[in-house]
């Protein structure tokens, strides 16, 4: 069998699968687990909501309750999120190879991927960063041959699982219409908004009506203030490290929504340059934009860099002729 660019992407599959069920073997015999944490919380919500509860009972827990509905099946196959997750990150390398096919040095890009050691372990460990990420790169993937509605639906899907893919409006709207500023309300504008609205509208509603303002509070409201001094690879880690040693003052309790806000002002200029800058080329600034999100974010750890990485191989496929 010739070993081809879409069998890469099937090989790194099997390595993800064979991890995942090494991974069985090694938290059962070593006091450090393989399995993430994160995956265990995934999973004990999902046991929640195949009784009838809030998955929210389960603490920690801040997530969309779509993941935990996804990942129902681990209540009597422990192992099945691993699989789905590591699907996802197939189904990445076969998207890669549609939009780079034509390229001579497609084989870098697809082993950038479905060979990275990163990716790889965040899949294999139970981490949901494949995930959002397939839903950001179909976002792509779908503007890329102008199916707009599609893409539509992906990006209200992406923003509804993790709600950081907002900062990618004002590019996405610049994208459709080149000739006009991002907010100039154009009809194919105007219509890709109203379906990603919809699609984001429809899902937090639903979710809202099963499970009230703790649906909102932990999914999207609680990381907007969400400090974290520890795996925390942050530029503010350790500034938010002391204000955690310390009993906080009256002093310290008034400026944390001042401090927060000073923290969003360079981003928010950095944004704006950028969706200006490529809103001609839409992988390279939808990786810069993440880029920069993640690299000034107060809380960042190793899966945040799956945001950014996912889309890599895109960006290089531009760069390497």
């Amino acid at each position: 069998m010739r070993f081809t660019p879409k069998n890469a992407a099937y090989v790194g599959f099997l390595i993800r699968v064979i991890v995942s069920f090494y991974s069985l073997y090694h938290d059962s015999h070593f006091p450090v687990p393989y399995t993430d944490i994160d995956y265990k919380v995934f999973s004990d919500a999902s046991r929640f909501v195949s009784i009838g509860e809030s998955p929210y009972n389960r603490a920690t827990y801040r997530y969309t309750p779509l993941l935990a509905f996804m990942m129902l099946p681990n209540t009597v196959w422990p192992i099945f999120g691993k699989i789905v997750f590591s699907v996802f990150d197939l189904v990445i390398s076969l998207i890669f190879l549609q939009i780079v096919k034509s390229h001579k040095n497609k084989w870098i890009f697809i082993l950038g991927w479905s060979l990275n050691p990163i990716s790889i372990n965040i899949s294999s460990r139970g981490n949901a960063e494949s995930v959002i990420g397939l839903f950001v790169l179909l976002v792509i993937y779908w503007l890329y041959f102008q199916q707009y509605d599609l893409a539509a639906f992906a990006y209200g899907l992406s923003v509804h699982f993790k709600i950081y893919p907002i900062i990618y409006g004002p590019l996405l709207l610049a994208f459709l219409d080149q000739k006009s500023p991002w907010y100039y309300p154009s009809k194919r504008r105007i219509r890709f908004f109203f379906v990603s609205a919809s699609i984001f509208l429809v899902l937090t509603g639903f979710f809202y009506w099963l499970y009230g303002y703790e649906f909102l509070y932990e999914t999207y409201i609680y990381h907007l203030g969400r400090q974290d001094h520890r795996h925390n690879f942050s530029l503010f880690w350790y500034s938010i490290y002391l204000s955690m040693c310390k009993p906080p003052s009256i002093t310290d309790v008034l400026q944390i929504p001042f401090y927060g806000l000073l923290l969003f002002i360079p981003q928010v200029i950095l944004f704006g340059w950028v969706t200006n800058k490529y809103k001609n080329n839409l992988p390279l600034g939808i990786f810069v934009l993440t880029f920069l999100f993640v690299t000034l974010n107060k809380v960042m750890t190793v899966q945040y860099f799956i945001w950014w990485i996912v889309l890599l191989p895109l960006v290089l496929s531009q760069a390497v002729k």
